[in-house]
């Protein structure tokens, strides 16, 4: 049975109506000041962002591509966050961490560790602190590491019994 297509929705003509008028715009009124073709495409996105008409993703890319092609800022200057080594550090904790909820390997980890942890809420605190510390030699980057940290002290929290809103638990 093949799949059934599904058909636009009122919120996406709506959306590639305001992209096409604000590319439109943009393309014919070349000589508009920078102020306010960054203003076009600034509000579009915003609006695009705020009702979720479009995925985040679609208009993040939406943003880059006005901005470059309406002379908003030179390409350089668009594009300039994904030359930092930050920001690949802190994507590469976000696909880790979600590589480590989807193969289970937080349940592994917590299934290993747990049972050196369990008996007081200061032998599980000092070894949530070495964990840290042993994952700083595979992420140096402090907000990648929290974002491996989390699936695996969550899957440690329900492996200690420690239920959500009890004393322990948020610490």
């Amino acid at each position: 049975m093949p799949a059934a297509k599904s058909l636009p929705t009122p919120r996406h003509w709506i959306s590639l109506v305001a992209l096409v008028g604000v590319t439109l715009f943009l393309l014919g009124m070349p000589a508009a000041p920078v102020i306010v073709r960054a203003g076009a495409v600034i509000g579009l996105c915003i609006g695009l962002w705020a009702t979720g008409w479009l995925p985040q993703w679609l208009t993040a890319l939406v943003f880059f591509t006005l901005c470059t092609l309406a002379g908003v800022a030179p390409a350089e200057t668009v594009f300039a966050g994904f030359g930092s080594a930050a920001t690949w550090l802190v994507f590469a904790g976000l696909i880790i961490g979600a590589a480590i909820q989807y193969t289970g390997l937080g349940t592994t980890l917590a299934q290993g560790v747990g049972p050196w942890l369990e008996g007081s809420y200061r032998r599980a605190l000092i070894g949530v602190i070495l964990l840290g510390l042993a994952m700083a030699f595979f992420m140096p980057s402090g907000m990648g590491r929290i974002l491996l940290m989390v699936p695996i002290l969550t899957t440690l929290a329900d492996h200690l019994a420690m239920p959500m809103g009890s004393g322990p638990e948020p610490g």
